[in-house]
């Protein structure tokens, strides 16, 4: 009833290091693309933000109560910012994937991972794992011995 059981050593552990670090870089290619798809999903906001900007009178003669070239601008900006947001943790989170598989940059690998939980449910998840894997002793070393 009360039995504990013995941590994995040697080759188990090895080998168990080895698929988590596998599995978490696989799945921050996934996270990293995900990343990507949602930020271009701003693409037609954009777009749309940049027409209203060079083409108002397209919308029509009457003056609406908020000048179009300004809610275009500011459309234009926010979506901007967005895109450029999401494009670079998409970025990043893919440069971490790499990372993992090679056994390199860890500590931009943990500033990722602490980045990809603010992004609810999954980066949440990816980067709750990351931090804990990557806190191990025997990954550490890992690590220490592929430099």
């Amino acid at each position: 009833m009360g039995q504990t059981v013995p941590p994995l050593i040697g080759a188990a552990q090895s080998n168990s290091d080895d698929e988590h670090l596998r599995l978490l870089s696989l799945f921050h290619y996934i996270l990293g693309g995900f990343h990507l798809l949602v930020s271009f999903f701003f693409i037609f906001h954009f777009a749309f933000g940049l027409f209203m900007v060079l083409n108002p009178a397209i919308f029509g003669n009457n003056p609406p109560p908020v000048p179009l070239k300004i809610m275009g601008l500011l459309m234009t900006v926010v979506t901007g910012f967005l895109m450029l947001i999401g494009c670079t943790v998409g970025i990043c989170t893919f440069l971490c994937g790499h990372y993992i598989s090679r056994r390199t940059h860890r500590t931009f690998t943990i500033v990722i991972a602490a980045i990809n939980c603010l992004s609810f449910p999954f980066g949440t998840a990816l980067g709750i794992f990351t931090l804990i894997v990557l806190s191990r002793e025997s990954v550490q070393a890992l690590y220490k011995s592929s430099t």
